[in-house]
C-alpha cells in the first residue's frame, strides 16, 4: 500500500517496509483508529469496527462528490463526517482531527457492524444470482 517512506518527524514506532498484505490488514484491524488515503485500508477498517478518518483524494473537483469510491462507500453507511477533502483535511488541527476520529466510537461501531452484514447479505446475494 505505502509508495515510500513519507512520515516525517519524530514517530514512536516506523513500520518496517515492505510489508505482507496480510499483516497491512492485521496492523489496521488491531488499531485504535485509521488516519489515510487509500480505499481499502478505509474499508478494512470498516468491517473491523476500527474508527476512521478518510481523506478522499478520489474525489474530483468538476465532479459530484458521489463519484468519489470512498465517499460512496462512507456515505451508504452514514459516515460521511469521517470523508474529508485534501482540502477539509488540512484545515483542521491534529486535535481535531483525533476528536473526529474518536467522536460517538458507539455509534461508529453500530454502523460499521451494520454495514458488514450489508455486506455479506449482497454478497451472498451476488452467490445466489
Amino acid at each position: 500500500m505505502p509508495e515510500g517512506d513519507y512520515a516525517p518527524g519524530p514517530l514512536d514506532y516506523r513500520i518496517p517496509l515492505p510489508l505482507d498484505p496480510l499483516d497491512w490488514y492485521r496492523w489496521i484491524a488491531r488499531s485504535k483508529g485509521y488516519v489515510g488515503v487509500r480505499f481499502h485500508p478505509v474499508v478494512i477498517a470498516m468491517a473491523c469496527a476500527v474508527p476512521f478518518v478518510a481523506i478522499d483524494l478520489y474525489q474530483r473537483p468538476r465532479y459530484p462528490r458521489i463519484s468519489s469510491k470512498t465517499f460512496d462507500m462512507v456515505f451508504r453507511t452514514g459516515l460521511k463526517r469521517r470523508c474529508l477533502s485534501r482540502n477539509e483535511f488540512d484545515k483542521l488541527s491534529g486535535q481535531a482531527v483525533l476528536s473526529l476520529l474518536f467522536e460517538s466510537a458507539t455509534d461508529v461501531q453500530r454502523r460499521q457492524e451494520a454495514f458488514q452484514r450489508g455486506a455479506v447479505e449482497r454478497y451472498q446475494a451476488l452467490l445466489t444470482f
